[in-house]
């Protein structure tokens, strides 16, 4: 029953976390210079939401080195893809991107009106009738809400078509910022918009919501670092007494600390550029995944008995390891990298579907690898009490205790993202970078650290090591 119970968890907290990861990644932007390629301009009289991104005041930003933080509309030009167009586009303003806080967007823009007619240009509350109406509120710097309103020039054709000149506006407030596409004239269809918009922090170009990955992954290279010269230092201590395990062991402690080193490349290079590198992006996913199955490779091993219940893996068991961590290395590596590119998808639609689908084979291999582990470790519990070997029923046992410890850690960080996930999207943008990678990370490394403490090699270790049993006595 306690099989049963602790697969069941597993598999649960598994699903949940992932479902809401999926949410959280899915309702912020993850860049920082948003590029516009010929988007089509919406319909007259409607207004559209491209992105959502989050930013740090001068004041709030965990960095001040670079000063004051900004967005910038940059090389921005609209057109029409037919020339017959022409008399209808010249001179029209009733095209605006506009850039607003989003915790204040309802007071700011009255979306059951909010394109200006000519009784709002009498009264004052615009300039000029059908542009984007922006209505006053208290509390807010209005001269800085309207530069963030930019209007766009329309040509009848590509050819020749007019630059918008550049605008910098500076960031004066924390939070979540929507980029919205305003049309608030009558235009044919078949209107495209292209430009750029650059979002840089006191720190640099990472989205709030990422920076604090950045130091993260920093301290933990650090930490690994350390573990794996304490690792070293324990093996060369204790040689006579290592187990095959503990070369595993060493292993994976290597791949944690290239793999956060990657993280730290990738992130300083998006940082100071603003446009993610994508190879090295790439390979930070990979250096995950082969991170990741590699510390279930290293529970499955040590579940089996390698090299202290079984002396070998049969080769119909190294087998099945191998082709099923081969699997889910290939399956988490596909996962992550749909995640992280999915804004060159088509439709934001499209990409939920395609991210669910991509998940899917994750979940089930990681059930199986679960179950298999799960079940591998109360074979040799079970064995261990009827042989009444008492140092490896307690080795064993820890080792349960560990993972069930594990699991119920995970359980718990899926309660908290639930409460977080009830609270404002301006609370919850500045604790998703801990959900999203550190959390895990951390779990792992605790996992990584209690492993390391139940295997320390040293050279009474071989009290633990296979020894053959008769097959009377077994």
């Amino acid at each position: 029953s306690s099989l049963i119970v602790f697969v069941g968890l597993s598999a649960m907290a598994s699903f949940i976390l992932a479902v809401f990861r999926l949410a959280l990644a899915f309702h912020l932007s993850t860049a920082q210079i948003f590029v516009i390629n010929n988007q089509a301009v919406p319909p007259g009289r409607s207004i559209q939401s491209i992105h959502n991104f989050p930013v740090y005041s001068e004041e709030d930003s965990p960095d001040r080195s670079l000063g004051s933080p900004f967005i910038r509309f940059q090389d921005f030009e609209a057109h029409s893809t037919s020339p017959k167009d022409a008399g209808s586009v010249k001179d029209y303003r009733g095209l605006q991107i506009s850039i607003l806080p989003v915790k204040d967007l309802s007071g700011i823009i009255d979306f059951s009106h909010y394109c200006s007619d000519e009784a709002d240009v009498a009264y004052g509350k615009a300039k000029q009738p059908d542009t984007l109406l922006v209505r006053e509120v208290a509390d807010l710097n209005m001269t800085n809400i309207r530069q963030g309103v930019y209007n766009i020039l329309l040509q009848a054709d590509s050819t020749g078509a007019l630059v918008t000149p550049a605008l910098q506006v500076p960031i004066l407030q924390t939070g979540v910022y929507s980029i919205l596409i305003s049309n608030c004239g009558n235009i044919p269809v078949g209107m495209v918009v292209k430009g750029s918009i650059i979002v840089r922090n006191s720190y640099g170009y990472l989205p709030g919501s990422e920076y604090r990955n950045l130091p993260f992954y920093k301290g933990l290279s650090v930490v690994y670092l350390v573990l794996s010269l304490l690792w070293t230092s324990l093996s060369i201590k204790g040689w006579s007494g290592l187990l095959k395990i503990h070369s595993v062991l060493g292993g994976v402690l290597l791949a944690s600390l290239v793999e956060a080193a990657i993280w730290v490349a990738s992130l300083t290079a998006w940082n100071n550029t603003g446009l993610r590198p994508a190879n090295l992006h790439m390979l930070a996913l990979f250096a995950s995944a082969f991170t990741s199955v590699g510390s279930y490779m290293l529970a499955l091993l040590a579940a089996l008995g390698w090299g202290v219940t079984r002396s070998h893996l049969e080769n119909g068991t190294a087998a099945k390891a191998f082709v099923l961590c081969s699997l889910l290395i290939v399956a988490d590596f596909v996962h992550d990298h749909v995640m992280s590119f999915r804004s060159t998808l088509p439709a934001h639609q499209v990409t939920m579907i395609v991210a669910f689908v991509s998940w899917a084979p994750v979940a089930l291999l990681n059930c199986t690898l679960f179950m298999w582990i799960v079940w591998a470790l109360s074979q040799n519990i079970d064995m261990m009490r009827e042989r009444k070997q008492e140092e490896k029923l307690l080795l064993f046992t820890r080792l349960w205790r560990v993972l069930a410890l594990s699991v119920s850690l995970a359980s718990i960080t899926v309660i908290v993202q639930m409460c977080v996930m009830t609270t404002s999207l301006e609370l919850r943008w500045r604790s998703q970078w801990f959900f999203s990678g550190a959390g895990p990370h951390v779990l792992f490394a605790s996992v990584l650290i209690s492993m390391m403490y139940l295997w320390a090699p040293t050279d009474g270790n071989r009290r633990y090591a296979y020894t053959h049993v008769a097959n009377d006595e077994a």
